[in-house]
């Protein structure tokens, strides 16, 4: 149980001595030392990837190649002819995303489990490039349930000082860039890719350093992300402040970090968040994950999450243990087994269940 921040602490660094991204998949941005802006078009992660994301998840991640060849091109020249692209020319680009789920539930004093089969993402992505490396309009549309653009917005980038800018709609930045909305660390201070916003956002990457400044909400939601890296590790913070609703004011803080091992790559996040109203609440949210590489393309994910609402109240925990095995099949499929342990101190059944899920995940550029 999360008793004292002393013990925050604690957790926070053993992630780090057993320990962004590719896919929404920061260990594989820790494990090879990238940058979010490595692999995605969004310089601070999440959504379609670039070219070199999309050669590297071909030629590098998979477990299997499956070989096509477009229209008018010869067989069996080079594994890059048969390599899907998404280009349409050189100025437009499309991509897409799609993860289909079984899931069951066990909640104590329920009988029998409750089941699920949703698509719960289902995205098609747009780059139009008006000015190829400079200026270019994005877009991620999510078709599932209501058509709804979650990102669009104009990015002029490759500027001075390795700088860019982006105005429109778009996530916010705030420590890793998890493939798992419901991740403690994401769900809780608020930052999922279920809540972009609207504003600008101006970024510095000079060799190892990554800094970004943005303002949403005219000005009612700010913040800043600093990490650097320095192969096989990587530190960064972030800081956010949250006026949008009337009479609240939300403040983030948090401190993210990994580290990357032989086989083992190791992910730890703390976030303070403080809410202001009538008095004001300290909470905070903890991750520690733990992945192993089994062979070329297989992962294991071990995970421990925590979660106080209330540092003055000392029964309102919840913990969450995550075990996940999920191996990219092909260079446009991924499989994603796992089960989640919820440890709740109340009589809440819900925050004592257990949850199993098999996922497909379908991807392309």
């Amino acid at each position: 149980m999360i008793r004292t921040i002393s013990l925050t602490i604690a957790a926070f660094l053993g992630g780090l001595l057993v320990s962004g991204a590719v896919l929404g998949e920061a260990y594989i941005a820790v494990r090879e030392g990238y940058k979010c802006s490595q692999c995605h078009f969004n310089k601070t992660g999440g959504g379609k990837r670039n070219d070199f994301a999309n050669t590297y998840v071909q030629t590098r991640l998979s477990q299997y190649f499956v070989k096509w060849q477009p229209p008018g091109e010869e067989s069996g020249e080079s594994a890059v002819g048969n390599m899907y692209h998404g280009r349409l020319n050189d100025f437009v680009s499309l991509g897409a995303d799609f993860r289909f789920t079984y899931s069951e539930r066990h909640i104590p004093h329920v009988k029998g489990p409750e089941r699920d089969m949703s698509i719960n993402s289902g995205l098609l992505y747009l780059q139009m490039d008006m000015v190829p490396g400079s200026a270019s309009l994005y877009l991620d549309q999510t078709i599932q349930g209501t058509s709804s653009a979650r990102e669009l917005f104009i990015l002029f980038d490759d500027l001075a000082l390795d700088s860019y800018v982006k105005l429109g709609r778009f996530f916010l930045a705030s420590g890793y860039r998890l493939q798992d909305d419901t991740a403690f660390v994401r769900q809780y201070p608020g930052f999922t890719y279920g809540n972009p916003d609207s504003g600008f956002e101006v970024g510095f990457e000079p060799g190892p350093f990554s800094v970004s400044v943005w303002s949403t909400s005219l000005d009612k939601k700010r913040g800043v992300t600093a990490s650097v890296i320095w192969k096989p590790a990587r530190i960064g913070v972030s800081y956010n402040l949250d006026s949008s609703i009337q009479g609240t004011k939300k403040a983030v803080a948090n401190i993210f970090a990994g580290l990357h091992l032989g086989r083992f790559t190791g992910l730890a996040e703390v976030d303070q968040i403080v809410t202001e109203t009538t008095s004001k609440v300290n909470s905070v949210a903890l991750l520690g994950e733990l992945n192993y590489m089994v062979t070329k393309g297989a992962n294991v994910k071990l995970t421990y999450e925590g979660y106080d609402p209330n540092r003055n109240e000392t029964a309102d925990r919840v913990e969450r243990i995550s075990l996940i095995y999920e191996p990219f099949v092909t260079q446009f499929l991924q499989i994603r087994v796992g089960g989640r342990d919820y440890i709740g101190q109340t009589s809440n059944d819900q925050e004592n269940r257990k949850e199993f899920f098999i996922e497909m995940h379908g991807f392309f550029y």
